[in-house]
Formats: structure tokens, C-alpha cells, sequence
């Protein structure tokens, strides 16, 4: 089992302000190398909401190299292998747009989301976040330390693989029904929910089930479906992991931060409270200022959330 495991870390709400990376590679089974790089993202400008969580400011990268200055000794790592990052589709969202940003051709690789191969190794867990996920598997973790995250990646990769006796990652489809993302010169395609294979035999109709985790099939129609979907206050009704996994069993793409390539700010019933009082959370704020500018973002509350997911 070789691939790598891939964490960025960015300075601000643009998806090419890349001011750190974090590369695992794993060889037959164990991590062998882990390495991070500071980057100067331009313009070298940092909000205040990712400072406080990398904790990297402008001046730590004055004199880092940009992305397209480090791109020829990173390449190999990316090169026709299998690449795993928890939450992929923001961090393969953050390598395409500082690619694009400097106009370099993608390289060609497949790719996996460790968070979705945690959802269906370790069913019932109330969070499946980096941290969360780590301290309950017991692996050393400095979060938001990109080389660190990378590894934590790759290792919680490498304990479901060995619980489902994968051994290649062609074999994702078959033992936990995901489909591999893919990103070539000129575009990509998502992970996602592997096609069902056909039914031999007629089955009774399911009876009506309430809960999204009874989503059978991506639904192409959803206004979800390929979207981005960020999540901010406290669920009445489920647990957010639930919610999370509602969104992807429809085929839409969850992501932890508010940025100008999310679609759908979905808000917890006691924080849309306080919101029409005046209170509101970073995630929401942020949603205001880039809907200011001119962000499509569009807010929905928890009872349109669960009309949406029925």
C-alpha cells in the first residue's frame, strides 16, 4: 500500500492563499516521510479567522517561497499515485485553484477523502473531525500543523484499510462502496458514493425510514448535488456528523470553512435565533461580508435543511 496524504493550511477565505502544505508518504503500510513547507501566498494577505487557526501570520512568510516557486520539488509527491486528505474536497480545491492561480498543468492522480473512509469504518461516532478522530485512535496530533495533519491522515487511512483487509486502493469501491476522485490535466472528478452494483433479484420496497443516513443514491436534481455546504450552530434535530453525511449521500461536498466557492450556509435553529437578534458566528459573518461583495451564498435555515434532505 503506497500513496500520500496531503494537508494545506490557508490565509485567508481564497482557496489559492496557500501559506503551508503537508505531505505524508506512506510505503508498504507506514508512514516513511512527513515534511511541510511554509508558503507566501499572493497578495500576503491573512484574515484574522485562519490566523487563529494555524497561527501563521504574514511576517512568518516574507521570506517562504509562493506556490509556484515550490511546485517543481513537490510535483513528484503528486505525480500518477494515490493521494489521501481529510476533508478532500477542500484541500484538492486548494491545490487546483493554486495551480490555476499561476496557470501549471494538474498533475495526474487519484485521490480519497479519509473523512469519508472514517464514516464508514467507525460507524456511531459523535465527530469524525481530524482532532476528534485522532485522540480517539489514540495518534499524535499538533492540529492545523500541516505536516502533522497530513500524518494523522495518512495513519487513520491506514487503520481503516487494515480493519477492511485493503490492500489497494482500487478495492475502495467494493469494501466501503466510495468512488475515487481523480484530477487530470484540464479538470478532476469528486469522491463520492461508488455505483451500486445492478440487482439481480427483485426486492420489496424499503419502508419510509426518517434519517438521512437512509439516502440511497446521489440525486443529480438535488440543489445540493456538486455544491459546497457549510454548517454553523447547534442542531435540534441530529447530530452534525449526521447532517454531513445527509449532504454527501446526496452528492453534495461539505466543507468546515466559509469561503467564495461555498454554496449553502446551513444554520442550527438556536444560532438562526440569535442571528435575526443580532448575534452572530464567524462562519456567519463571513457569509455576510462575502455576500457583500457579491457571494451567492445562500442561507438556510434547519427546518428548510430538513425538507431539503426528506
Amino acid at each position: 500500500m503506497r500513496f500520500i496524504a496531503l494537508d494545506f493550511e490557508t490565509a485567508n477565505y481564497r482557496r489559492d492563499s496557500i501559506c503551508e502544505i503537508g505531505l505524508s508518504r506512506v510505503e508498504e503500510g507506514r508512514v516513511v516521510e512527513t515534511r511541510s513547507w511554509r508558503i507566501r501566498p499572493e497578495p500576503n494577505y491573512f484574515n484574522w479567522q485562519n490566523i487563529q487557526v494555524h497561527g501563521i501570520t504574514a511576517r512568518d512568510v516574507e521570506q517562504s517561497p509562493t506556490f509556484a516557486a515550490l511546485w517543481p520539488e513537490l510535483v513528484p509527491y503528486f505525480q500518477d499515485t494515490y493521494l489521501v486528505a481529510h476533508n478532500a474536497s477542500f484541500d484538492i480545491s486548494v491545490l487546483r485553484h493554486g495551480l490555476m492561480q499561476y496557470e501549471i498543468p494538474f498533475p495526474t492522480f487519484h485521490y480519497a477523502c479519509s473523512v469519508q473512509i472514517a464514516r464508514r469504518t467507525w460507524k456511531g461516532l459523535t465527530s469524525y473531525g481530524l482532532g476528534s478522530l485522532s485522540q480517539w485512535l489514540g495518534i499524535d496530533l499538533n492540529h492545523h500543523a500541516a505536516g502533522s495533519d497530513a500524518r494523522a491522515s495518512a495513519l487513520i487511512a491506514l487503520r481503516a484499510f487494515e480493519k477492511h483487509g485493503i490492500d489497494d486502493f482500487q478495492q475502495l469501491p467494493a469494501h466501503l462502496g466510495l468512488r475515487l476522485g481523480r484530477v487530470f490535466p484540464g479538470g478532476y472528478t469528486a469522491t463520492g458514493k461508488a455505483a451500486a452494483p445492478p440487482k439481480r433479484l427483485p426486492v420489496a420496497p424499503a419502508r419510509a425510514i426518517a434519517g438521512p443516513e437512509r439516502s440511497a443514491v446521489e440525486k443529480p436534481d438535488h440543489p445540493f448535488f456538486s455544491k459546497t455546504i457549510v454548517f454553523t450552530g447547534r442542531f435540534l434535530s441530529m447530530p452534525r456528523a449526521r447532517a454531513q453525511h445527509a449532504v454527501e449521500e446526496i452528492g453534495g461536498v461539505c466543507s468546515n470553512q466559509v469561503t467564495t466557492e461555498t454554496h449553502f450556509l446551513v444554520i442550527g435553529q438556536k444560532e438562526f435565533v440569535a442571528m435575526k437578534e443580532g448575534q452572530m458566528s464567524a462562519k456567519l459573518r463571513e457569509a455576510q461580508r462575502l455576500r457583500h461583495y457579491g457571494s451567492s451564498i445562500e442561507f438556510v435555515s434547519e427546518s428548510h435543511f430538513l425538507e431539503l434532505i426528506r
